[in-house]
This record gives structure tokens, sequence and C-alpha cells, in this order.
């Protein structure tokens, strides 16, 4: 009864935006900075998502809501009321980064301790964190530095690779590789310091996530793209702009199509989630619908992923494809803005959101 109670949640909330009209030209090669200045644009989404799913539940929602809950974590003394942007999990830590170049680190994600002698500024933002071989590498506008235990950071010089006006998307490992992206711009490195830019065009005009799993390098962003590599080098560009809802709407002003906003891979699958549906597929090429609640963040860990969204709004699934509401308890910020970004580690996912506000989700 739960699940179809959802199902029917998910179908109305289709076909209520696909009545929205939209205009491209204000994203269509949009930077990092339009992106994260017009967020508070998106609290719509939530507004709409919630509204209808209330309308459909009535008073039996809790019927679909799992037992776990969220439990806040007070980083208001390092963060204040800053975007938390990135959270990665690498050497038995926790590493966070903000919009305004303020990172933390913590090694049970529950209490963090400031990084004093963070190389970010807070013009630089930090936007994007990734771990592999022994290294924490973190992103933000055409910044990048490294750091074995998340404390002590040494910056990079990618000048000549990633434009001082777009941000650093999403930085992944895999492969024996580092991988970064930002708006139209895809580089690689072996060992995290020296960078090569790798030619994609056909992307779209901005690369949001990327993760690796199953052999291989996939990256979504807006316009239904899809990159898809083995090596980092050498991509594939797919179209699933039909399946995440290209041909409804974009409530957040600056667009005709939906964003993808993050991927994740786990249990021999990828899901994506943004603006418009959650997709499943189990080679990169391949999708299906899942959900049609828009959402912000994905991780996976524990044989589950965790997708957030808008005004604390969270779903579980141990396949991804059946779905569990997760009560958030007001622990998020309740504004309707969107949880920005989520890592799995020491037995807990640990998620930010846009007011600066953490919470972790225990196994």
């Amino acid at each position: 009864m739960a699940n179809k109670k959802f199902l029917l949640a998910a179908l109305a909330i289709a076909l209520a935006l696909a009545v929205i009209g939209c205009s491209k030209d204000s994203k269509s090669g949009g930077s990092g900075v339009e992106k994260a200045a017009d967020s508070n644009t998106s609290d719509d989404t939530g507004d709409i998502a919630n509204d209808i799913i209330g309308d459909i539940m009535g008073e039996d929602t809790e019927d679909i809501t799992g037992d776990a809950t969220w439990t806040a974590v007070d980083v208001s003394s390092i963060f204040g009321n800053e975007q938390i942007r990135a959270i990665a999990y690498g050497n038995g830590r926790f590493v966070a980064g903000s919009q305004r170049g303020k990172m933390a680190t913590s090694t049970d994600g529950i209490t963090w301790t400031a990084v004093e002698n963070s190389v970010f500024t807070p013009s630089d933002w930090v936007s994007a964190i990734g771990y592999g071989n022994n290294m924490f590498v973190a992103g933000g506008y055409s910044k990048m530095a490294t750091s074995t235990d998340g404390i002590t950071w040494t910056v990079i010089d990618v000048n000549g690779i990633f434009s001082p006006y777009n941000l650093i998307a999403s930085i992944v490992y895999g492969n024996n590789r580092f991988v970064a992206g930002s708006a139209t711009k895809l580089a690689y490195s072996l060992d995290g310091t020296t960078w090569t830019a790798v030619d994609v065009g056909g992307i779209g005009c901005f690369i949001n996530a990327i993760t690796y799993g199953g052999g291989k390098f996939v990256a979504v962003g807006v316009e239904g793209k899809i990159a898809i590599s083995t090596d980092g080098i050498t991509w594939t560009v797919e179209d699933a702009g039909e399946m995440i809802g290209t041909e409804t709407r974009d409530i957040v002003s600056y667009g005709e199509v939906y964003e993808m906003n993050a991927i994740a891979y786990g249990g021999g699958k990828f899901v994506a989630v943004g603006d418009g549906n959650t997709i499943a597929s189990t080679d990169g090429i391949t999708w299906t619908a899942v959900s049609g609640i828009p959402f912000n963040a994905i991780g996976f860990g524990n044989n589950k992923f965790v997708l957030c969204g808008y005004n604390g709004r969270t779903l579980t699934s141990t396949d991804g494809a059946t779905w569990t509401d997760i009560d958030a308890d007001n622990v998020f910020a309740d504004s309707n803005g969107p949880i920005y970004t989520i890592a799995y580690g020491n037995g807990k996912f640990v998620a930010g959101d846009h007011e600066g506000k953490m919470a972790y989700l225990a196994d």
C-alpha cells in the first residue's frame, strides 16, 4: 500500500510539473556562480513536490516513512549559515567544505574540527572533494588542492585547465586516476597533482556530477546529456533527455531542460537524481525512470542508496527502484532549500545543506 501511494505521488508530481513553462537563456553556459546564486529559486520545486505528496497521502503520509532518522550535528561555529557544498570520506575521516572556502574534518561525522590553514579563500569555494589512492583532492573556482589527511593542504595550479568562472563541480577516483569536471570541462590525473584536460564536446553546458563504478566513469549535467568513459580520457555522450523530463518543465527559471544534479553507483547500478525524474541504469547507457520527485544529492553505502532533496526530504533504497521516505525531523533548514551533499563512512551517512546545517543517518 505504501509503495502504491508513493508511486501515485511521483506520478502526480510529474504530471503537475509538465504544465509549468520555462526559459533557457539564463542557464545555458551558466557559471557555478549562477547555479549557486539561483539555488533559492529552486525552493518552489520543494514546495510543489511536498504539497502534491501531502494532498495525495493525506493523514497516511507516515505509512511510507521508515524507522531510520537523521540526527543533527552542530557545525555552526565552523560554517555559520554557509552552504555546505562537499563532503567526502577517506583515510578514516570525513572532510567537508563550504561556499566560502571553509573546511572541517571529523573521524565520526559527529564531532567536527575546523581546518585552520584552509588554502581556499571566501571567493574560491570548496565545491567538490574526492578521495583515492590515500589522497583527498578538493576543488572550487579554478583552484585545486591536495591533502593526505584532510588537514594540511597543498594548492595545485589548474588555471590552464579549469575556467576561473566555473565551479569544479565533481571529483572522483577510479581506475587508478582522478577525474574532475566543471562546466563543459573534464580533466584527469594519475596522481592528483598533474592534470590533463580532455575533450567532451556535446556533454551540454554544465557537468554537475561524476561517479565511478562497474569499470566506468559516468558524468551527468544539464540537457539530459550523460557521458561515459572507462579511462577518464575518451568519452561517449548519451542522451537521456526525454527520460529525465526534458519535454516537461523547469521551474527553477533558468532553463528549458532539467538538470541531473548528482549520481552514485552501488549494488551494480547507477542512480542519478535531478530536477525531474530519478533514473537508474546498470550500464550507464540504458536508463529507467524510478521517481518523479526532485532531488539534489545521492550517496551509497552499506548496500543502500540515500537520496536528498529539498526541505530535508530524503529517501532510501536497497535496489535503486523501490524507495522509502525517511523522516528528517527538521534537522535540516526549513526554507525548502536543497541538501547539497552526502557521503558515507564509518557506519553513517553525513549530509550538508544550503544553510550550513549538517546531520547524520546511522546504519
